[in-house]
């Protein structure tokens, strides 16, 4: 729209063959669009851009039954869009599920998962959005007890396997 304005005041300058003076007062129009345009294309370049996240999320390690607190603050001074929560696993094809949408309730700058099992593992991310792009911040929860529970089953294969061939030498 500002962009139109300036062109016909273009138009007008150079159209215009009337007074010195209207071709002076159409530069003087021209100029004060011309500042204030400078001026707050400056202003927004000062205040904002992509939305700035504060903290560095913090890995947990957590024993099963446990409460996760993710926390992720987001800079509001500039314009935020969105703030969005993933969980990305890596025994399901490494596939992003969305936790949470600014239409969710509670608050949009903290996941809390009670009461935690082994399918919670994995990278939570908060991402902060608006038009010029995006923030991500992440953090690994691990479940203590995962590492156990996976080795006391390698074990149990490897003891039917022992006996598997056992039994087939007698």
């Amino acid at each position: 729209m500002k962009g139109m304005v300036i062109v016909v005041l273009m138009l007008i300058m150079k159209g215009s063959t009337q007074t010195k003076e209207k071709e002076s007062l159409a530069e003087k129009i021209m100029r004060k669009i011309a500042s204030a345009f400078e001026k707050s294309v400056i202003r927004a370049g000062n205040t904002c851009g992509l939305p700035k996240i504060d903290n560095v999320m913090k890995n947990l390690t957590l024993n099963e039954g446990d409460t996760a607190r993710f926390k992720c603050d987001v800079d509001m001074r500039c314009m935020v869009s969105y703030i969005t929560w993933f969980h990305h696993e890596f025994n399901n094809n490494g596939s992003a599920t969305l936790l949470r949408t600014a239409a969710s309730t509670g608050n949009p700058f903290s996941f809390v998962i009670k009461d935690i099992s082994y399918p919670d593992e994995g990278f939570y991310s908060c991402v902060a959005g608006n038009t010029l792009g995006e923030t991500v911040s992440s953090a690994y929860l691990e479940i203590a007890a995962a590492n156990v529970h996976f080795l006391d089953t390698q074990i149990a294969i490897i003891s039917v396997t022992v006996i598997f061939f056992v039994v087939m030498l007698l």
